[in-house]
């Protein structure tokens, strides 16, 4: 099984409603609950994750299996990890394998967005 920063690797980049990995608009990373205008919040997080900038913005926790809370500019939402269907059917993983591999990469993207959290 593939480790999760080969599947969701930097570049990442946003189209305003999600964030993708590997630069690559058909493997999607993150997304928000809401289908509100995120532009401004979701690039903000692929320039933490891609090491162009420093969380001084965002509060952030995890809950496992579910989702990445967050609270940008006093507003709540949540993320949710993507590519389910992308580890399933194009890695070829099993659902625990596929879960696992999410679970790591939310808490990569929990603590590269609070370096104190983990």
């Amino acid at each position: 099984m593939k480790a999760f920063n080969e599947i969701y690797a930097p570049p990442f980049i946003t189209d305003g409603m999600f964030i993708y990995a590997q630069g690559d608009y058909n493997i999607p990373a993150l997304d928000t609950e809401d289908w509100n205008d995120n532009t401004e919040l979701l690039q903000y997080i692929c320039d933490i994750l891609n090491g162009k900038a420093n969380n001084k913005k965002i509060k952030v926790y995890y809950v496992n299996h579910e989702y990445i809370g967050i609270t940008f500019n006093n507003i709540n939402t949540k993320l949710r990890v993507r590519g389910y269907g992308h580890l399933m059917k194009g890695e070829k993983l099993e659902h625990e394998q596929a879960e696992e591999l999410q679970d790591k990469f939310a808490l990569w993207v929990v603590s590269k967005i609070d370096k104190n959290y983990i």
